[in-house]
């Protein structure tokens, strides 16, 4: 009955307090109850019923954090066990091996046979007599018409044949043994790469079953002797669940380039619409819009991807010339856009654009919206690019003596997968020697961008 009243005091004293005061949370009246806590404070009372000391009740809580540990390493100890890429650089081997073997048979048997052809062409012929009137001054035919001529010509003519099937059979398993020794390479990365994975995969999943396992075991052997010490809830410290660590790989497995190539080469262009096609042989990289009304009716998009993971990991982009094809050298190159979209169709404002116009600006665009303007930024036949990285996407142009600038960065966070998306405007606009680039275009350089 007193406690009631006392809470019915504390309720009318609150509403009583000035309004800017009524919003105090309700813990700073009571304390928050952990039940945890409570629940294992209900079973401690009763072990003292059934007559367990508190000595006893404390090896039980050092008995729950030893069998926590002694889970956390047996995991450890199965993550230990796995491979750590050991196996790795024997891959292929065998392969590579019987490759080499024929290989260095086929030198052997090019060597014998230049020898052999070599020989032949140094045998001595002995013609024999001959009689002053069968012999005519300038006609050789006396001679190589002679069975002993012809018979070491055919052997000359045999061993050069041979000659050349034994350079066949070498330049052949020349071939064969680069190419098992570039699929060796290959299979040693790919098993690096897939013990990273494994042990990454491992690591968490036995980490998330020890959380999940342990946590609850770990806090109540904490709380067990917080009871036994009189520490409150409130000042009761639960210490780190152990967990797995990370066991070292190989040097080899550790420094394994585990991230997919990016798109190299020109970029390839498909799903015409409109007037766009492309320009055909022998421009590379080449679309334009063929004619036809102004309006943003014609564009395509590259055939290739460009994946999260390839340009987060050390950036990727493309680079693009505001091409003039011959044939339309007459006409302005005006109005035209390229850029990278994540919806993968050509549309109009890709997820990230570069859009030129008649008197030469550069503008941005992403996210659909216009964002920045370089003037005089884009010259007819000049060069721009986007790149793109995690947390940065940088738009690049060179179109002054100061060569290559960043004109415009934003701090967007990309994290689609995405393609190059071209769209025209004006009719016979060009985009020409479009091409992916792995390496950003450097500050102040007056070069091309090196292709990827």
């Amino acid at each position: 009955m007193k406690t009631l009243v006392l809470v019915s005091c504390i309720i009318a004293f609150a509403a009583a307090l000035p309004a800017e005061d009524a919003v105090v949370p309700e813990q700073a009246l009571f304390e928050a109850v952990d039940a945890d806590f409570e629940a294992t404070r209900t079973e401690l009372e009763q072990l003292r019923v059934k007559g367990t000391s508190d000595k006893e009740c404390r090896k039980l809580a050092d008995a729950t954090e030893d069998d926590v540990k002694a889970s956390v390493k047996a995991q450890q100890d199965a993550l230990d066990s796995i491979d750590k890429g050991e196996k790795c650089p024997s891959a292929h081997t065998s392969l590579v091996s019987a490759a080499l073997k024929n290989l260095n048979k086929a030198k052997s048997d090019k060597k014998k046979a230049d020898d052999a052809y070599d020989k032949a062409k140094k045998t001595k012929i002995d013609f024999g007599a001959f009689t002053y009137d069968q012999l005519t001054p300038g006609q050789c035919g006396s001679f190589f018409n002679q069975a002993v001529y012809k018979n070491v010509a055919t052997s000359v003519k045999s061993a050069k044949a041979k000659v050349d099937m034994a350079a066949g059979s070498l330049t052949a398993l020349q071939k064969a043994y680069d190419a098992a020794v570039a699929d060796q390479k290959a299979a040693i990365n790919k098993c690096h790469c897939d013990v990273k994975k494994l042990q990454k995969a491992t690591l968490e999943k036995m980490n998330s079953d020890v959380k999940v396992a342990n946590s609850k075991l770990y806090k109540k052997a904490a709380d067990l002797r917080c009871l036994l010490d009189g520490t409150p809830a409130s000042k009761c410290k639960v210490g780190a669940i152990p967990v797995v660590v990370p066991v070292n790989v190989t040097a080899a497995t550790a420094a394994a380039n585990c991230v997919p190539p990016g798109p190299t080469g020109v970029v390839s262009f498909h799903q015409f619409t409109g007037s766009e096609t492309t320009c055909g042989y022998p421009y590379k990289g080449c679309v334009y819009k063929n004619g036809g009304k102004k309006g943003w009716n014609s564009g395509a998009v590259s055939t290739q991807w460009l994946k999260k993971d390839q340009y987060q990991a050390s950036g990727y982009g493309f680079c693009a010339t505001r091409g003039t094809l011959p044939s339309y050298s007459k006409y302005k190159r005006e109005h035209a856009m390229i850029g990278l979209d994540a919806k993968g169709r050509h549309r109009y404002g890709s997820t990230y654009t570069m859009r030129c116009d008649e008197s030469q600006n550069m503008q941005v665009y992403y996210g659909g919206s216009h964002r920045y303007t370089k003037a005089k930024g884009w010259k007819f036949g000049g060069q721009a690019c986007i790149w793109i990285s995690k947390g940065w996407v940088s738009f690049w142009t060179n179109s002054n003596s100061n060569g290559w600038m960043s004109s415009y960065s934003t701090k967007s966070n990309p994290k689609e997968n995405y393609r190059v998306n071209v769209l025209m405007y004006s009719p016979f606009a060009v985009w020409d020697d479009v091409y992916w680039i792995n390496k950003q275009p450097i500050k102040g350089s007056k070069g091309k961008p090196v292709m990827a």
